[in-house]
């Protein structure tokens, strides 16, 4: 290929890509469409793109490293070229925590492109996937897709995978209001850039005027993030190596904390590396306050004073719990999962994976900037700014509040342990313990009858920290192999849990677990979170529940024995009865005569609404559903790990007469098996194509027309020719004059680069000659460059601290 039409394709590549380039997320909740639009539309692109890269959007020529060395960062332009990025350049790259990682883009932005909608607007969004080898799927977590299941995006229950080089065209209605989320729901993709933020606006005239006026509003999504690749971390947890988390040639290694005792919970199982708010994130070796790289930007929230503000959290996180809090202001939780509660005044927020929660802050304190901060129970943490819009930008120098009785006790809202020892001065506000807006929601409890048409099913969650299987009722999730959705033969698409040659090791069953009930029924689930023993009190986990296609009434949520004077758990919930002293797979209540109505405790008057509960470890939560929507729901844990080795189920509601029919054509995938005798009958009499029983073709190349043959002629003008077939004659010339056209095209496009090149070569000479902005390092920095990735060794365990 000649040299100037090869540079010629790099530039047209270039130019795509940078159309599609890194484009900087917008924090502030805009609608994408106006309320008196129908259909308010999207055009989405999925490729792989990768963390710390600059792509210029001036010059439009190849995108660059950017590398942080010498307390600054640099655009890397060549082997030993290097030039001081600009602010400018800082805030339209994915910095995540300062390491070069490949991820995922939704039309170049990571988190994706923010969908504000109203409610009762058909959203439109056409997904292009361009990744080289893996399917997707997007999941909009939060909305009920009532008509429209095979809307619900989870492969294998609601839809095929979308292959690479495919599109596919979702289409739904807006429902319910508040804040919600999009995600992948393939494998393990939605933690690294297959997420945004899914705002529902309630129409302008359903308003109500239940707070004061509010300023603006900020998207916030918050996340745990690792060196590794989702992949990668996933198989050191299924080959038991999870202890290699800082690297397997890192002499560290990563000792669980599920031992230990923590301020607002346990650290869990995994290392948390490091978090992000929006995409913008740091790392702090050895759990201190100082990030290893500090000049990264950090997500900023402008506000004026004496002004509201809402602030709208996400936690996308793959595993962790994450506390909000943000220094020297108290926070008014208004809404949960998108459903309004009265508002609560609290110092920290508690969020686990999947959940959302929408919060006031008040701005009356002295202008300045404060920490916002994200928290992860005692093992990490990640920091943004609040900044008053009358002050410069500046590093904060604010302190996080303490707990003490002078100082008055902290309130922590949906904490995961409800007892703490006295000296921590907290005090949890459990989920049930929040109040619906009934102004907003008028929506009652399902009532308890008698009459069938309410069940009661206990589902015990466990995950099994040896072999790495996640279970529910000692099943093991096994995919189908066809989605449900397109209505196939279940039997012959799904491991069912009934076979008797049910393959199961160590007391866990693999098999596609499918809970049926009747359309409308009321359904009440106890979900159980006993540890991989029971006998085992120091083991355990707590899991975040979502439930596909509805939303549930929180009526309780119950949590661990504790021994009151330490805040230590002491096993399960002494509410609970299980099978042995080793398993709980068939929990049930220890007292035969609770169920229903009659359990302590249960919040029936106002409970708060959500599709995602936290379960908290070795307790219980109930909550209450009617099964209204007809279709197969996905039921599983949001800690990505977990649901995708076993914690979930599908939730079968009506038979598949009363679901809505699958839209024509759509696309249906699963198994194939090319059955011997097929083969068999092909290879021996191979069929003829339709198109060669009247067009026959001869070694040469000449067709044969009912048996004759059909010489091409040639005409006697140079460079134009035509072939005879038939009689009839086609030309070429308007081939040969567009690809004379497009020739001159190409090599006049190239002649322009080549110029534009030339020119922006000399303006880098003239700035390399009026400012030392542009330079090439020397070897003590290149020195430096290279030592500067080695960390500083942090402890080989997690340390924790109380507030």
């Amino acid at each position: 290929m000649p040299f100037c039409l090869q540079n010629t394709i790099v530039l047209l590549v270039a130019i795509a890509t940078c159309a599609l380039g890194q484009l900087a997320f917008d924090h502030n909740v805009i609608p994408s469409c106006s309320p008196d639009e129908e259909v308010c539309e999207f055009d989405w692109t999925i490729r792989h793109s990768q963390t710390m890269i600059v792509f210029d959007k001036d010059d439009i020529v190849q995108p660059h490293p950017l590398i942080y060395t010498n307390g600054s960062l640099f655009i890397r332009l060549g082997c030993d070229e290097y030039e001081e990025a600009t602010q400018e350049e800082i805030q339209r790259t994915i910095t995540a925590e300062g390491r070069h990682k490949m991820i995922y883009v939704i039309n170049g932005q990571f988190p994706g492109p923010p969908v504000v909608v109203y409610e009762g607007q058909q959203v439109v969004v056409r997904v292009k996937n361009e990744l080289l080898n893996e399917g997707v799927t997007i999941h909009w977590h939060g909305q009920y897709q009532r008509g429209t299941p095979w809307m619900d995006g989870v492969d294998m229950v609601g839809q095929c995978p979308i292959s690479p080089g495919q599109s596919f065209v979702y289409r739904f209605i807006a429902e319910p209001a508040g804040t919600h989320w999009y995600h992948s729901h393939l494998g393990v993709q939605r933690t690294e850039g297959i997420a945004g933020p899914l705002i529902v606006l309630p129409r302008p005239t359903n308003k109500t005027d239940n707070h004061e006026p509010i300023e603006n509003e900020f998207m916030v999504l918050t996340q745990d993030w690792y060196s590794f690749s989702s992949v990668e971390l996933l198989y050191l947890f299924n080959w038991d190596l999870r202890r290699y988390s800082f690297g397997l040639d890192d002499e560290r290694c990563f000792i669980s904390s599920e031992k230990q005792k923590t301020d607002l919970g346990f650290s869990g199982f995994m290392l948390f590396e490091s978090g992000l708010i929006n995409s913008r994130g740091h790392h702090y070796p050895v759990f201190g306050d100082v990030p290893k790289l500090p000049l990264l930007p950090y997500e900023t929230f402008v506000v004026e004073s004496n002004k509201t503000y809402r602030f709208r959290v996400i936690n996308t996180a793959n595993a962790f719990t994450l506390f909000i809090s943000v220094d020297q202001h108290q926070l008014e939780v208004i809404s949960t999962d998108g459903h309004d509660v009265e508002g609560v005044k609290t110092d920290f927020i508690g969020t686990t994976p999947g959940e959302r929660v929408d919060f006031l802050l008040r701005t009356n304190q002295k202008p300045g900037n404060y920490w916002f901060r994200v928290e992860a129970n005692g093992a990490g943490k990640v920091k943004g700014i609040l900044r008053y819009d009358s002050v410069d930008a500046g590093i904060p120098d604010s302190e996080r509040k303490i707990c003490s009785v002078e100082r008055d006790d902290c309130v922590v809202v949906n904490c995961m342990n409800k007892v703490f020892p006295p000296h921590f001065n907290l005090k949890c506000v459990a989920l049930h313990e929040m109040k619906a807006d009934k102004r907003l929601d008028k929506r009652e409890v399902p009532k308890y009858t008698d009459d069938g048409s309410f069940v009661e099913i206990m589902l015990s969650n466990r995950y099994k920290t040896q072999s790495t299987i996640a279970v529910i009722n000692g099943k093991s999730f096994v995919k189908p192999s066809s989605p449900l959705q397109t209505y196939p033969d279940i039997d012959k698409v799904t491991e069912s849990c009934n076979k008797t040659d049910l393959r199961c090791v160590d007391e866990v069953c693999f098999c596609t677990q499918i809970i049926k009930v009747k359309l409308g029924t009321t359904v009440q689930f106890v979900l159980v979170a006993p540890g991989p023993f029971v006998n085992e009190p120091i083991l355990g986990l707590q899991h975040p529940i979502h439930i596909h296609g509805h939303d549930f009434h929180v009526l309780k949520v119950a949590y661990s024995n504790y021994n009151t004077s330490s805040g230590i758990s002491l096993g399960m919930n002494e509410d609970i009865e299980c099978e042995t002293h080793v398993w709980c797979d068939q929990p049930k209540w220890k007292n035969s005569s609770w169920g229903g109505d009659n359990i302590p405790g249960l919040n029936l008057v106002d409970p708060p609404l959500k599709d995602t509960v936290l379960l908290p470890r070795h307790g219980y939560t109930v909550i209450r559903m009617r099964a209204d929507n007809p279709g197969f729901w996905f039921m599983h844990c949001h800690i990505e790990i977990h649901q995708v080795t076993g914690m979930a189920l599908i939730l079968q509601v009506g038979d598949v007469d009363e679901m809505p029919p699958t839209p024509k054509d759509f696309p249906t995938c699963g198994n194939y098996n090319f059955p011997q005798e097929e083969f068999e009958e092909i290879i021996k009499k191979p069929k003829k194509r339709p198109s060669d029983v009247n067009n026959k073709v001869l070694k040469g190349g000449s067709p044969i027309v009912n048996d004759k043959i059909v010489i091409s002629g040639v005409q006697s003008a140079p460079g134009c020719a035509h072939l005879e077939e038939g009689g009839k004659t086609t030309t070429v010339y308007i081939l040969t004059l567009f690809a004379l056209i497009t020739t001159c095209i190409v090599f006049g496009v190239c002649l322009a680069y080549q110029t534009v090149d030339k020119k922006r070569l000399m303006n880098r000479f003239d700035k390399y000659a009026l400012s030392v902005k542009y330079n090439t390092i020397g070897c003590d920095d290149k020195e430096k460059l290279v030592t500067s990735s080695i960390s500083d060794p942090p402890p080989s365990y997690l340390t924790f601290r109380r507030i």
